[in-house]
């Protein structure tokens, strides 16, 4: 129970912590109440006797909520108030609405807690009771209270105290009666405490707890405490309720709050910077932290970049991010973003306007007051700045600079690491591509496939707007493989793109010292070409091709973005380039062989429609379809000349451009066209690259289309009889190679003109020979003696026989086979043959009889007009010679498909190893390239007997002293001798046999020769060439000595070194490379001449090679 002193009120305090109800019971007996002592176990009494407040702290408040609610609710003498005790900072208001009816902090102060008691124990009615001693007593307390006391209506304040006169600047008598209760309110916190009051007044709510800002008389605001509750006063509502000034307070709050969100953004961007991956992604969450946190206007982040010596803006957040592209620049120097990134230090200007730094790029639109920016550094080395701007008067204090620095800190460590990261991942990426890139180049050798997959694994590395690949052709660079260009409107400008490569300095810069170079800016590099289908191109960056040494091409990236590239993009873009390289050169390699191989295979078929036919349009029609599968043409046409004109009478490809009617029977003035005019005056193909680009080409309306053209004369008989054409729609389409080969056809259509004119020729006498016969008819009894001569005087064999096959007559040569040339058996087997076909002459047979050493073709056919039935003729042909030829010729297929597919297995093998073994291509690639000479060289021999058999090689004779061609060939080879340890000799003539020779085919003899021996002669040997004079034949002959001491030529193989592909045993066992035409062209050009060659050799001792020719006429 309580024990009464003082006034005699009583209040039970509960509380869970004994601490708390010590504090609050020595304070609530020091103002002279009583404290009801605790039940045993803490709890609340069913009944409370006596007690007229009840003070719980949260703890007990929040466990014996239901029994405190209780309680109060049926007190007899009127509601017992309940006082909640919170620690400062807890939300009373929520107790307040649960059913507390007033909130005291702990620990309380004395004045504070005698305010809030004496005002709940009036609330209750127990107040009136009181003798007006009490209340003098109570005011007293009021005025002397250092907590402001209200009580006001809807209209007026009623009573303030001094405290609360002090808190706003008046006097009590200033606001009593004269203010309304929203006066004493800061302007905007006035929507939210005209809520409260209405709530109060309106009995919604009985009591309020909340934090406002005063508007004191200075005008100046200060914050404040407010507890009201609603009362009724002479009969109307009213609102009593005591201030508390929290401005102190309330600063150290908002400085704790400002310091809390210093260290959670300082947290947040901590943490940003562990996880962060993408340097764009992190600048600008950073930037976007500090606006929020802040609530600054414009905050911004800087890099440098050092070759322009300007800071970028890199990420932006605020209200005028819009107001900047996305590339805003700052000159170093300039405006306090310039300054202390030139400095090195921060720039703090908390009145811009007395700052002489400060510069505003928008000061329309951006009321900047106050500014900092503080400088981000990597090391000692200062790599961007962090801007921050305010529309506030010394917006910036200490802990906003020391924040600042640390974040600026922080974000230099995560640019560090984030390049590191990326450093690393483009190292990765780079492996990975250029792994992808070589299993590309090792995997096909289509050249347009592999630069495809290649720029496609530059890109992965190297970003880019667009990218493309060029080649240096004759002097001529032009883009073969491209990407990315259609974006921008230029895939036409890069398909057609070919310039002399001297017309563009960054590219002959790259040719002539071999290295990669960047353009950072195009606009500020002063060779740069300029096009204007090319504006948007503003960043470049490219790398040399090289292939043994010589630039061939180069790899180029481009950039719409100004500064793109720097010199950290060479480095992988050169290696890419050293890639193409290699994969340039093994298509090449494997272009040449398939070219070759095409260009004989077409050819091949053009002879066979040449020989196949005398259709002259006929043979037109397929040399035209043959010349479209070795020169890359749109459009294709043969015209014949008229007079003074050409017609075209055969065309392929024009359907495509509308032409194919109009081009048919086309009429052309040669002296009024370029190429045509020029192939009749030189007999020579002529190629124009560019026909924008070549003063005297013709353009015809419509013809517009033809934007390069190569042609070859037709020439018969050193007259030009027509034109063989190709137009392309593309400028460089064509090569001299190009040329070249189209004259080859030309030459074929020339045999073709030919060929008919001479079948027409025959056509005619045929038909002037039939008339004869007629004519002649007459005469032939008179004749058929002579005719009889003619039989027996024929080198064939003819017998006559019956159906039987016994021989009834027989010409002499039938005679000396059956009787006495040839051996008994064979004789047997030549009647039976004339047995068998006799039998079958109405069947008309042939058949091919072998015998020892001759081989005969025998034919039969009945006698028709003869007296006698069942005869017939057998004609029996030597055709030895033939079948010699016929056998020939199967060996030089069979020895060329061997030594044909020898090389090609090779180079096949070491394709695969370099596959295999990436690693160990150069080792590879020595022998490889070996092959691919020695399948030259085979082909080039090849070639040269086609051109000796075709009668093609025409000698360009001149007189000259023997023993210059003999001393050029042997200075040529003397460094390959001394290389191998052979000592090689010249014994020249002294006054030298003068011979008429063309001499580059006899240095070609010379060569073969010395070569031979060279190759066939072991280390610490010796080679000798002489000339001199040699009688036989009776006269005198100018001779060319080849003398070794080699491996030597076995005696049975001396008569065959001189075939075709022969090659003897030895060097096949020893693999000495070679091709078995080298003598055969010796041979050849030597008998040319009109002279022979000799040759003498011992096994193990050597060989020696003896070149006779006749001596030129004095």
């Amino acid at each position: 129970m309580a024990s009464r002193n003082g006034d005699g009120r009583t209040i039970a305090i509960l509380c869970c912590d004994p601490a708390d109800r010590r504090r609050l019971a020595e304070a609530v007996e020091g103002l002279g109440y009583s404290v009801v002592a605790p039940p045993p176990d803490g709890a609340v009494p069913s009944a409370w006797e006596g007690v007229d407040l009840v003070i719980a702290d949260e703890a007990a408040a929040r466990r014996w909520m239901e029994d405190l609610l209780a309680l109060k609710s049926r007190a007899g003498g009127g509601p017992v108030p309940l006082l909640i005790a919170l620690p400062r900072g807890e939300d009373g208001v929520l107790w307040v609405e649960s059913g507390f009816d007033d909130v005291v902090w702990l620990p309380p102060s004395d004045a504070e807690l005698a305010v809030r008691l004496r005002v709940l124990l009036r609330l209750r009615g127990e107040i009136e009771g009181e003798n007006r001693q009490q209340e003098t007593i109570f005011r007293a307390l009021l005025e002397r209270s250092p907590v402001g006391v209200y009580l006001f209506d809807k209209d007026r304040y009623l009573y303030v105290n001094l405290a609360l006169a002090e808190i706003v600047g008046y006097r009590p008598e200033e606001i009593v009666g004269r203010m309304r209760p929203l006066d004493l309110i800061h302007p905007e916190d006035r929507p939210m405490v005209q809520g409260f009051i209405h709530q109060r007044l309106s009995g919604e709510q009985e009591s309020a707890h909340y934090v406002l800002r005063a508007l004191r008389k200075d005008g100046s605001a200060v914050y404040c405490e407010v507890f009201g509750r609603r009362v009724d006063y002479q009969g109307r509502p009213a609102i009593v309720g005591i201030v508390v000034d929290i401005t102190d307070r309330r600063q150290a709050e908002e400085a704790l709050e400002r310091r809390a969100a210093y260290l959670a953004l300082l947290s947040r961007v901590g943490q940003e910077i562990v996880a962060a991956r993408d340097l764009e992604g992190l600048l600008q969450r950073a930037t976007r932290l500090v606006q929020e946190t802040f609530g600054y206007h414009h905050v911004a982040l800087f890099l440098l970049d050092r070759e322009r010596k300007e800071l970028v803006m890199r990420a932006r957040a605020g209200k005028f991010v819009d107001l900047f592209p996305p590339d805003h620049r700052v000159p170093l120097g300039q405006g306090l973003v310039g300054w202390a990134a030139c400095h090195g230090e921060r720039a703090l200007a908390n009145d811009v306007d007395k700052d002489s730094r400060y510069v505003n790029f928008y000061p329309d639109r951006i009321p900047t007051r106050s500014e900092l920016c503080v400088p981000i550094r990597i090391g000692e080395d200062v790599v961007g700045v962090l801007d921050a701007q305010s529309p506030n008067l010394n917006a910036f204090c200490e802990d906003d600079v020391m924040v600042m620095e640390t974040l600026a800190d922080q974000v230099a460590v995560a640019i560090e690491n984030i390049r590191l990261y990326q450093a690393e991942r483009e190292e990765r990426e780079l492996a990975e591509a250029l792994a992808k890139a070589a299993a590309v180049v090792g995997g096909t050798l289509d050249l347009d496939q592999v630069l495809d997959r290649i720029l496609e694994q530059v890109g992965r590395v190297i970003p880019s707007d667009a990218a493309n690949v060029m080649l240096i052709e004759e002097g001529v660079v032009r883009i073969i493989r491209w990407r990315g260009y259609d974006r921008f409107g230029a895939e036409e400008f890069v398909s057609n793109f070919a310039f002399s490569i001297s017309e563009i300095p960054n590219l002959r810069q790259m040719q002539e010292t071999k290295e990669p170079m960047v353009i950072p800016d195009t606009a500020l590099y002063p060779g740069w070409m300029r096009v204007p289908v090319q504006e948007w191109l503003r960043s470049y960056a490219a790398a040399p091709i090289v292939v043994r040494g010589e630039v061939i091409g180069f790899l180029n990236v481009d950039s719409a973005t100004p500064g793109f590239f720097s010199e950290k993009h060479l480095r992988p873009l050169q290696i890419f380039a050293d890639y193409a390289a290699s994969a340039i050169e093994n298509a090449r390699l494997y272009q040449a062989e398939q070219e070759q191989r095409e260009l004989a295979e077409a050819l091949a078929e053009t002879a066979s429609v040449v020989g196949g036919t005398l259709d002259l349009g006929q043979v037109l029609e397929g040399i035209l379809h043959q010349v479209q599968r070795v020169v890359a043409g749109d459009a294709f046409n043969i015209s014949l000349i008229e007079g003074g004109h050409a017609r075209i009478v055969r065309a392929w490809g024009y359907e495509k451009v509308g032409k194919a009617q109009e081009v048919i029977d086309l009429i052309l003035p040669i002296q009024e066209f370029y190429g045509l005019a020029m192939m009749t005056r030189t007999g020579a193909p002529v190629l124009v690259p560019d026909t924008r680009a070549e003063p005297g080409w013709v353009h015809v309306p419509g013809w517009e289309w033809i934007r390069s053209y190569v042609g070859a004369p037709i020439r018969v008989k050193g007259l030009t009889v027509g034109f063989l054409n190709v137009d392309g729609t593309r400028p460089w389409q064509f090569s001299r190679k190009d040329a070249q080969r189209l004259q080859v056809f030309a030459d074929q259509v020339g045999t073709a003109i030919e060929n008919a004119r001479l079948y027409q020729q025959l056509q005619k006498y045929a038909e002037d020979l039939e008339m004869r016969v007629r004519e002649r008819t007459a005469q032939l009894a008179a004749q058929y003696a002579r005719l009889e001569a003619v039989l027996r005087s024929a080198t064939d064999g003819i017998v006559v026989a019956n159906r039987e096959g016994e021989i009834l007559q027989a010409n002499p040569v039938a005679q000396a086979w059956l009787e006495r040339t040839l051996s008994p058996d064979d004789a047997a087997r030549l009647r039976e043959g004339i047995r068998d076909l006799a039998g079958r002459a109405e069947e008309r047979p042939e058949e091919m009889l072998e015998l020892t050493g001759l081989d005969l073709e025998m034919r039969a056919a009945p006698i028709t007009g003869s007296d006698e039935e069942g005869l017939a003729v057998v004609a029996i042909h030597d055709v030895t010679r033939l079948r010699a030829l016929d056998r020939m010729r199967s060996r030089f297929i069979s020895n060329i498909s061997h030594e044909l597919r020898t090389p090609l297995a090779t180079i096949k093998l070491y394709a695969a190893l370099m596959r295999r073994q990436p690693a160990r291509w150069a080792e590879h690639l020595e022998p490889l390239e070996k092959e691919v000479d020695r399948l030259v060289e085979l082909v080039e021999g090849i070639l040269e007997f086609s051109r000796i058999d075709a009668g093609r090689v025409a000698l360009a004779t001149e007189k000259i002293p023997l023993h210059q061609i003999t001393r050029a060939v042997v200075e040529r080879y003397r460094v390959i001798a001394d290389e191998k340890g052979i000592t090689l000799a010249h014994h020249p003539m002294e006054t030298g046999p003068v011979v008429e020779v063309d001499p580059e085919r006899m240095q070609e003899v010379v060569d073969n020769l010395v070569s031979n021996a060279v190759r066939y002669t072991p280390s610490g040997g010796r080679v000798e060439v002489s000339t001199g004079l040699k009688r036989a034949e009776d006269r005198v002959w100018a001779t060319i000595t080849v003398a070794d001491t080699g491996i030597g030529i076995p005696e049975e193989e001396l008569p065959f070194i001189f075939d075709r592909f022969y090659r003897g045993e030895t060097p096949r066992r020893m693999q000495i490379s070679g091709t078995g035409l080298g003598l055969a062209i010796v041979k050849e050009l030597v008998e040319m001449h009109g002279g022979w060659v000799t040759a003498e050799s011992e096994v193990g001792k050597g060989s020696t090679f003896t070149v006779w020719l006749p001596l030129a006429e004095k």
